[in-house]
């Protein structure tokens, strides 16, 4: 049996973006779209952040909460199933082939299901 999550975290600023911005070229480049404030803080009119334990929150149920136990997989998000969520193009089969396929040219390995 394949089991599959896709935990949602949202706009969590974590450790991957503080030092993404240690670089001053990127630092200049999230400011610019709006990402981070002047002073290189998260910009709270760009996104709702939330904190590393609110988008931590999500995974963890996504491995822990037993109401996901008779699924094979799922879309979660704010650490409840969202299924209904999931946009179209995400869910195509034809989509996800060509995803499988391109993936296994990357990483130079054959997957069989």
């Amino acid at each position: 049996m394949y089991i599959s999550f896709l935990a949602n975290p949202d706009s969590t600023f974590t450790a991957i973006a503080t030092n993404m911005i240690k670089k001053e070229d990127n630092k200049a480049a999230l400011i610019g779209i709006g990402f981070l404030t002047p002073d290189g803080l998260p910009n709270p009119e760009f996104a709702t952040w939330k904190t590393r334990g609110q988008g931590a929150a999500t995974t963890i149920a996504a491995a822990f909460d037993t109401r996901l136990e008779s699924k094979s997989g799922a879309y979660l998000v704010d650490s409840v199933e969202a299924t209904d969520k999931i946009a179209p193009h995400c869910s195509d089969p034809e989509t996800a082939a060509k995803l499988w396929t391109i993936t296994e040219e990357i990483i130079g390995e054959k997957f069989e299901l």
